[in-house]
């Protein structure tokens, strides 16, 4: 699962950076996947929950993930927000109203992405170093 895998250049200096903010996983792929990658990559302690494609009614991109999650850390979605590489997650993040960063350097495409107007791209990790407060 993990024998080739590595987390992006600048993942671990952005997760210690944000050390004291809750983050979460939100994938659709299956919760036994997420778990092993997160585990077998030693991320676990980065993150407060991983939750897989089984934890919720519906996937993204409908927004439900992401409000669901927001409710269960007592968040509002204004004031959470969102990486990810593809343009179900900028949809969701969009829809849920969570602040929407796109990851260039993932596998989404771009251009589909950029049409739903994430409020930032980022073209690899350390550029959310300081990005938030």
């Amino acid at each position: 699962m993990a024998d080739a895998t590595r987390p992006y250049p600048g993942a671990l200096e952005a997760l210690e950076h944000y050390a004291g903010v809750p983050k979460l996983v939100i994938t659709n792929k299956g919760q036994a996947f997420a778990d092993g990658l997160i585990d077998r990559l030693g991320l676990r302690p980065h993150f407060r929950a991983v939750f897989g494609a089984e934890a919720f009614e519906r996937r993204k991109p409908d927004p439900l993930p992401l409000r669901e999650a927001c409710r269960r850390f007592g968040v509002e979605p204004g004031r959470a927000a969102f990486v990810g590489d593809s343009w179900p997650d900028m949809a969701a993040s969009k829809a849920c109203g969570t602040l929407s960063v796109c990851a260039l350097y993932g596998y989404g495409d771009a251009a589909a992405m950029r049409e739903l107007r994430p409020d930032y791209e980022i073209h690899g990790l350390p550029e959310l170093i300081g990005l938030f407060r």
